[in-house]
């Protein structure tokens, strides 16, 4: 997992882009600071920093299964199959 970067590189990327630096020109500078950011990182930061000042939230992680995982097994199926095609008891003649 990555580590997070120092408010300092933040407020350094932040500064040099306000001074109108290119992405590319920004990681340069950095580097001749001793300090490795690639160039998809100081992206992130300038985004993230115009949807604060535009007011909009950072939106939700990706989740790909928030729930439990999915359980298709022949077993499984027998019993669904069989629970759905019989006769409903709920619905049985009340005559």
């Amino acid at each position: 997992m990555p580590h997070k970067l120092s408010l300092e590189v933040r407020h350094s990327i932040l500064t040099l882009h306000t001074l109108k630096y290119s992405g590319t020109e920004i990681v340069n500078a950095l580097t001749l600071r001793n300090i490795a950011v690639s160039s998809s990182v100081v992206n992130k930061i300038i985004r993230e920093n115009a949807a604060e000042d535009a007011g909009r939230s950072k939106p939700p992680s990706k989740a790909k299964n928030s729930g439990k995982a999915k359980v298709r097994t022949a077993a499984h199926l027998k019993k669904v199959k069989k629970a759905t095609t019989g006769p409903n008891p709920l619905i049985s003649d009340r005559s």
